[in-house]
């Protein structure tokens, strides 16, 4: 055996790289192999099994197997060491590389900042006028020149407000009803620009980081020229919330590069919505969630109407509950979602997750899914509003979700449903109204009503909680306490049920009868039982 080279003192045996260590694993297991194999000759055609050479070989082969075996554990644990720190350098190096890039963002904004201070040390809005003659000659009509005009004075108005640096909460262009998007002209890029120049020289300590600030642009098409304008002003404003909604892209790329830019130089943000713009692919709506999902502060995503047919609305939906996020509220309406019989929703919402806010109004769903969702809801606390409108749910579907959210079958029934969730489309006259405790009481109270008007409550409380045959020894004990569930449930039932009749004749000019006083229900109980 050759003797290893010699080293000098400086010189140190390198340390095994991740691949050398799998060259080891798999030349180890490949003379495993080759060993286990003539022990398994040497047993079936080899020499009889009395041969003591034979089965001495078989022993020597099979000591050398075990040892290897422990070798490879070894290895194997080494390996995975070595893995889990590789992994870790990677994550610190992506870390650090999207705080270099923020950094990066924050330095060419300062300097452009600084550019401009520089260049207009005296500033005038130098935007000409727009005469009305110019959209007469385009074959606009009176409105939509009002609206285009309307639309210019929006933006002086806002770059005025950022210049003279008004604390502002809500930076919003948009088109004066939300119904149709205004198409660009190239006679609007200078007050663009002014706008543009005002938001980059706007003072980020002005946003207070407590309520956040939220930026808009909806239903005012932006083209390459608005967005080269817009891009680097927007850089490391630390918006809370981002809205762009019916902003007619030229390319649905553009669009979404554009989004996804934002996104990344605003690393405070909170809240996107994206709506009645086009996603185009999947690969479109992974890179806008992939630079979502590393902020720390994002809770509220609304993507809707942006699907189309190139891009399947339930796996954007599994995309976004299936990580390592939890939102606080999703709003995915109007993206033909088809769950074809996926759980996954309904799986997901029996885990009690952080979410709040469900919309998926306007989609696919039937009966099925509703079904599900409302077992789910019997296991969730934590969501508080869910939408399902407009979508393929029959009486059936809806029955579901009504039992789910009260069924009054029994006090137990009413007291496992749900007292968290309100069902957008469900006219129970139980609106939910803050405190679970509270919801539930007055659940149980429309109950004790309705049967007050049979006046059967005594009957039910008998059978429910009673002996049910009509014997007095277990219920008689159970009275007081029976009493002062009911008192209780019905006082603070009613107040609610006051409060939402006043609520009814304010907005809909009427109201519910269907509750009676808590003394009528007591008195009731205590003549019957």
């Amino acid at each position: 055996i050759a003797s290893p080279p010699a080293m000098d003192g400086n010189d140190a045996a390198p340390e095994p790289t991740i691949a050398d260590m799998k060259c080891m694993l798999d030349e180890t297991r490949i003379r495993m192999r080759v060993m286990q194999s003539e022990i398994n000759i040497i047993k079936t055609v080899g020499c009889p099994a009395n041969d003591q050479l034979s089965q001495f070989k078989m022993n020597r082969l099979q000591r050398d197997i075990d040892f290897m075996k422990k070798c490879n554990t070894l290895r194997d644990s080494t390996f995975d060491e070595l893995e889990e720190r590789c992994h870790n350098l990677e994550e610190k190096n992506k870390n650090l590389e999207e705080k270099n890039e923020f950094l990066e963002s924050r330095c060419d904004s300062l300097e452009r900042s600084l550019q401009l201070l520089i260049k207009k040390q005296k500033w005038k809005y130098s935007a000409p006028s727009v005469p009305s003659s110019h959209w007469e000659r385009r074959g606009f009509d009176e409105e939509e020149i009002y609206s285009m005009e309307n639309f210019i004075v929006q933006l002086e108005d806002e770059t005025f407000a950022l210049r003279r640096g008004v604390d502002r909460i809500d930076i919003s262009i948009h088109e004066e009803n939300y119904t149709t998007t205004l198409l660009h002209d190239g006679i609007l890029l200078p007050h663009w620009k002014e706008f543009a120049d005002a938001l980059q020289l706007y003072p980020h300590s002005l946003i207070d980081p407590d309520i956040g600030s939220k930026f808009s642009i909806c239903y005012v098409q932006l083209t390459s020229g608005v967005i080269d304008l817009l891009t680097p002003a927007l850089k490391v404003k630390d918006f809370e919330t981002i809205e762009l909604e019916g902003n007619g892209f030229v390319t649905i790329l553009e669009g979404v590069d554009f989004a996804v830019e934002f996104v990344k130089s605003n690393p405070g943000l909170g809240e996107f919505v994206w709506t009645n713009n086009a996603m185009g692919s999947m690969d479109n709506v992974n890179r806008l969630l992939q630079a979502l999902k590393r902020l720390p502060l994002f809770r509220s995503i609304g993507l809707n109407n942006c699907c189309g047919d190139s891009v399947n609305g339930y796996d954007m939906l599994l995309s976004l509950i299936g990580g390592k996020k939890h939102l606080e509220e999703i709003s995915l309406s109007s993206n033909n979602i088809r769950t074809a019989g996926g759980t996954h929703l309904s799986a997901y919402l029996a885990t009690n997750p952080r979410l709040e806010t469900l919309s998926l109004a306007n989609n696919h769903l039937d009966d099925n899914d509703a079904t599900l969702i409302a077992e789910a809801l019997r296991q969730n606390t934590s969501l508080e509003y869910l939408s399902l409108d407009r979508n393929a749910i029959t009486d059936i579907g809806w029955g579901a979700l009504r039992n789910a959210i009260f069924d009054p079958t029994t006090l137990n029934s009413v007291f496992d449903s749900n007292h968290t969730c309100r069902v957008y489309g469900l006219d129970l006259h139980t609106d939910h109204m803050g405190d679970p405790k509270d919801n539930r009481r007055r659940k149980m109270h429309l109950l004790l009503s309705s049967r007050h008007k049979d006046e059967v409550n005594a009957f039910h409380l008998d059978q429910e909680v009673g002996d049910g045959d009509g014997g007095n020894d277990y219920s008689l004990k159970l009275v007081p306490m029976v009493l002062q569930c009911v008192h209780l449930s019905s006082e603070i039932g009613y107040r609610q049920h006051l409060r939402q009749n006043e609520e009814r004749r304010m907005h809909f000019a009427q109201e519910s009868n269907d509750c009676v006083t808590p003394l009528s229900v007591t008195y009731e109980i205590i003549r019957s039982w």
